[in-house]
């Protein structure tokens, strides 16, 4: 990110809107984020972050353009896809999402928000035995990620797997 004029770098402008993405003033982020995105229309960083607090605000067709838009500018990037996939979902766009997720994992096989949230999306769906694998590879990569456990052992007891949710 380049610097501005009297407003400021924008790198510090971003790392401004980042701070209020992490404290959850997903509101003042928004509008931070806006004002960058006209300055650096072809920012990766940008766009995700953007994404992100769309998401956080439940305005899902918002989220899902930036998301779209920095899988263009990064489309090797696991994470982008995995939130663009997150987001086709939460559009009820499922097949797009299903393929979308397939993308993240084959862009990295070992990421966990790509793995987790694939896996959540299959139990979300009813297929919880789809989503095992998925779950199972998260976990891998963050044994300590309860969340991720939770998960794992829920889908392990509606497939009937008792003893893999009773290790689980």
């Amino acid at each position: 990110l380049q610097k501005s004029s009297a407003w400021g770098s924008l790198e510090s402008q971003f790392q401004k809107a980042g701070s209020y993405y992490n404290s959850g003033q997903f509101q003042a982020a928004s509008q931070v984020l806006e004002i960058l995105v006209q300055h650096a229309p072809a920012s990766f960083e940008i766009e995700e972050l953007l994404g992100l607090v769309y998401s956080a605000e439940s305005k899902n067709r918002e989220a899902y353009l930036h998301f779209e838009k920095a899988v263009r500018l990064r489309p090797e990037s696991a994470a982008a896809r995995a939130n663009l996939a997150v987001g086709l979902a939460r559009l009820g766009k499922n097949t797009l999402a299903e393929a979308e997720f397939k993308r993240a994992i084959q862009a990295e096989p070992g990421n966990f928000s790509a793995n987790h949230n694939f896996g959540e999306y299959y139990a979300r769906t009813g297929r919880a035995k789809d989503a095992i694998p998925y779950l199972r590879r998260a976990q891998q990569a963050q044994p300590s990620s309860y969340g991720n456990g939770y998960d794992l052992a829920l889908a392990y007891t509606q497939s009937g797997m008792w003893e893999d949710a009773r290790k689980q």
